[in-house]
């Protein structure tokens, strides 16, 4: 029987994205200038956005969380749809990831995330007794392999690496082997050595990140006004609005460098705490998981816990040198109408999910 939700899966994702339009704003006003001369550009688009995702939040919590396993495979087919819609059309450069159908453009590897996890939670049910066998490890392997091959033609090495976390994830919480762990990780690492080794970029942001100092006019220059603007906020920061490399010093800003931005405006405290309410939203989202008897249920919290985690994880370690920089957006925060309006209703999904917890 249905109960009252889980009011943290409604409230603490929108604290996150209100905080996140308003940094967008600061984060954003030279590069909107420069771009479009118009200092507001990206913080029109991204509140109307986050109402947009309001929406989808408040749908998404209406409908029964089972519609969604009953239709998971339509939604396997329409991802793998778009993914090849996008190869397929006509695209700017050398990157293929956005769909246009009529007004509506959207970025379709962050559609994908949600609706792998959505299929897989399903696939991952109907196996529960198989889950250790090589068979199903293996048809795992070739749906991994169709989605994030796909997605890695774009190309988008950055997706493509949390869409194999996120399976693994879910995989383990299914009850993976250790046998087929170590398989998944070797195929793993493998597999991103040999996209890293094929792109000179990737490999010069390896390199870069273990020696800062080289490539001072490449990779390096963005590492280290990123690290800049890292230590300039100090304890306090700057204050809200006076970020000095937000000034067309760091890359995207508003959208993948906005954590640097952030520590320089807010500084270190008021930066962990941005950072300790994402965590504990990952959190609540784990406790669902454990608060549930449906198998379906208990995927799906997991894989979009792992998704929260991973994303957060990459983006937040390559401002502070922990990781290689990867191009990933910070969840909730970052710039991006996709991302945000797809992760709140992810939001929603699980707010639903909630209604039906065991304790």
């Amino acid at each position: 029987m249905a109960r009252r939700g889980d009011l943290r899966l409604m409230v603490l994702p929108l604290v996150l994205s209100l905080f996140g339009v308003v940094m967008v704003h600061s984060a954003s006003v030279n590069i909107s200038i420069e771009e479009f001369n118009d200092p507001n550009y990206y913080f029109r688009r991204q509140a109307i956005l986050f109402v947009v995702g309001i929406l989808a939040l408040i749908i998404a919590s209406s409908i029964n969380y089972r519609l969604w396993e009953r239709y998971a495979g339509f939604f396997l087919v329409f991802t793998i749809g778009l993914l090849v819609f996008v190869l397929l059309s006509p695209a700017a450069g050398d990157v293929k990831s956005w769909a246009k159908l009529g007004p509506i453009i959207f970025q379709t590897s962050e559609l994908a995330k949600l609706t792998f996890i959505l299929f897989f939670s399903s696939w991952l049910a109907r196996r529960t007794d198989q889950i250790r066998q090589m068979s199903t490890f293996s048809s795992f392997a070739v749906l991994l392999l169709i989605v994030g091959g796909l997605i890695m033609l774009q190309p988008d090495f950055g997706t493509l690496a949390i869409l194999i976390f996120i399976a693994g994830a879910m995989y383990v919480v299914a009850g993976m082997s250790w046998q087929q762990f170590g398989v998944l990780g070797l195929v793993a690492g493998m597999t991103g050595t040999y996209f890293i080794m094929q792109a000179p970029y990737r490999l010069a942001r390896i390199l870069t990140f273990l020696n800062p100092g080289s490539d001072s006019e490449g990779v390096g220059y963005h590492l280290r006004n990123i690290h800049i603007a890292v230590g300039s906020g100090s304890w306090w920061g700057l204050g809200l609005g006076n970020s000095k490399q937000k000034r067309l010093f760091l890359p995207e800003p508003h959208n993948d460098s906005i954590f640097a931005v952030i520590t320089e405006e807010l500084g270190f405290i008021r930066s962990a705490a941005v950072i300790g309410l994402l965590y504990y939203l990952i959190w609540v989202i784990v406790q669902l998981a454990q608060q549930t008897d449906d198998l379906y249920a208990r995927y799906v919290a997991s894989g979009i816990a792992a998704w929260l985690f991973i994303q957060s994880l990459l983006n937040i370690g390559a401002m502070i040198g922990l990781v290689p920089l990867t191009g990933v957006p910070l969840p909730f925060i970052s710039a991006g109408g996709t991302s945000l309006v797809v992760l709140l209703g992810a939001m929603g999904i699980l707010l639903n999910i909630s209604k039906y917890r065991t304790v």
